[in-house]
């Protein structure tokens, strides 16, 4: 039950259990009842334990140099289902499937009943280097704004715009391959500006507007595309967190007009300058409690804590962001 929670805690609120695309069908009386209840109960899912030798109850095993996944049935029996992974994986992955290093093992019976997909997720390890600047990614309903910021001037380098709108209107099979374009694109820029990567978690479930505005932002996979970002930029060496990007649009309202740009843009700037130096972030918002996991509190006034490690106290370290700013 543990394993199998661990797949749906960072799922948002509004995720549809079995699938929104079953549930359709479903409603549309184009499945049956017991079709559903089966397309909804198709998945098993483990995950892997060094001290047990990578995986106890889905386990990959060599014999006769074929690869298959050994089931534990219970009771010392073992199911041995022929396991196909490509060539390239298996030249680049082999040494964290011998059992020296955890995996994770998720069966997917497929809706047609011609087989199963099998998924095996490993944690590589990876280099990641330190970057002299962060790039800030304000998270929107059609694109992602970026500020790219010094980390000891905190002077702005840049600021721009990666469009999104793809992703609500292309077909699942894909939208994958968009949303990695996406993070490539978020990985070369981090390359090339030498910077971190800090995405802002945009809280769809809380998403309030008018009816297209909510069905744009709904449709938008915001969780796999700050996942593929996460992963694109770990495995290339470039550092990526996940921070809170609250009042962020509250303080870019207030540079839009001084800088002459989006208010969009501005919220990057401002998650950048929250990053960077929290207490010039907090005069222009006027926060007045903390954060703390990222959940909003406070009786009046509701605020946030600081995202970045840096925090500066100085009166000319805050009056020269503001001028870096207003450049």
């Amino acid at each position: 039950m543990k394993d199998a929670y661990a797949t749906i805690e960072n799922l948002p609120a509004h995720a549809t259990f079995g699938g929104l695309k079953n549930q359709r069908l479903r409603e549309k009386g184009k499945i049956t009842r017991e079709e559903y209840k089966k397309r909804r109960n198709s998945i098993i899912y483990a995950r892997g334990d060094k001290t047990k030798g990578g995986n106890l109850n889905l386990r990959i095993v060599e014999i006769a140099c074929e690869k298959y996944l050994r089931v534990n049935i219970g009771d010392r029996k073992w199911l041995l289902l022929k396991l196909f992974i490509p060539d390239k994986y298996m030249k680049k992955y082999a040494q964290y499937l011998n059992g020296s290093h955890p995996y994770s093992v998720l069966i997917k019976r497929k809706d047609d009943d011609e087989g199963y997909d099998v998924r095996i997720t490993i944690r590589a390890e990876c280099n990641v280097n330190e970057g002299s600047r962060i790039i800030a990614l304000d998270m929107n309903k059609s694109h992602i704004d970026f500020c790219v910021m010094d980390k000891k001037h905190k002077d702005v380098v840049a600021v721009g715009k990666i469009n999104t709108s793809e992703l609500q209107n292309t077909r699942s099979n894909k939208r994958e391959h968009q949303i990695k374009k996406v993070a490539h694109k978020v990985k070369n820029i981090a390359k090339h500006f030498n910077a971190d990567v800090f995405i802002g978690k945009l809280r769809t479930s809380n998403f309030k507007s008018h009816r297209k505005a909510n069905r744009i932002v709904h449709q938008m996979p915001q969780l796999k595309l700050r996942k593929w970002i996460k992963h694109i930029c770990v495995k290339n060496g470039v550092k990526c967190e996940e921070r809170s990007e609250a009042n962020t649009t509250r303080v870019g309202r207030i540079l839009s007009p001084i800088l002459g740009l989006d208010v969009h843009k501005c919220a990057a700037i401002a998650f950048a300058l929250k990053l960077s130096d929290f207490h010039l972030f907090k005069l222009l918002s006027g926060v007045s409690s903390n954060e703390g996991d990222g959940s909003l509190r406070g009786r009046r006034r509701r605020g946030s804590s600081p995202t970045g490690t840096a925090q500066h106290d100085e009166k000319d370290e805050m009056l020269g962001c503001d001028d870096a700013l207003s450049l």
